[in-house]
């Protein structure tokens, strides 16, 4: 967890979060929760809060603990499937642990990038089912837009770190 970084912190605390709004949503939340909603906004998905609370929370906890894995299993991942800019030097053995370390703090963010995504998912469902009717609001777009953006900033990071080889040692 060390590799992590700062990530591990921003996790924890993003976790706390997610656990708190969790405990919100069992206390206000009515007994049917409109859980899916159409493009406009307009509920047309309902079920128990028990239930919402439940797939929230495993949502909320098993895609970070993906995510994380996946970047700590990067150093177990044989080379030759591996798919980086500049492989021969990055994939090289004496590059390897790098690039394992490098790749667990880049999913370490990314988990922090997807658990804020869903905790700020289930405040807008919470503040839609206290309304009557239940309405989705219109910034749930901005969300997911900021949230592509933030993938996509992500993947181009991945990218340049792996073009960067210094001059003197490029392969």
């Amino acid at each position: 967890m060390r590799e992590m970084g700062a990530s591990v912190f921003v996790l924890f605390a993003l976790a706390l979060v997610g656990a708190a709004s969790l405990v919100w949503a069992e206390r206000v939340l009515p007994d049917k929760v409109a859980s899916h909603f159409g493009a406009r906004g307009q509920a047309d998905g309902w079920m128990s809060r028990e239930g919402y609370v439940q797939s929230m929370g495993l949502i909320g906890f098993l895609t970070p603990v993906f995510l994380l894995g996946i970047g700590l299993l990067m150093r177990l991942v044989p080379a030759e499937i591996m798919n980086v800019p500049r492989r021969e030097y990055w994939l090289s053995p004496e590059h390897r642990h790098e690039t394992a370390q490098y790749m667990t703090r880049q999913f370490g963010w990314m988990a922090c990038l997807s658990l804020a995504l869903i905790v700020a998912i289930n405040w807008l469902m919470i503040e839609a089912n206290r309304t009557s009717p239940p309405r989705l609001s219109g910034s749930v777009w901005v969300l997911f837009v900021v949230f592509l953006a933030s993938v996509a900033i992500w993947i181009v990071r991945l990218v340049w770190h792996f073009n960067r080889v210094p001059r003197d040692k490029a392969v």
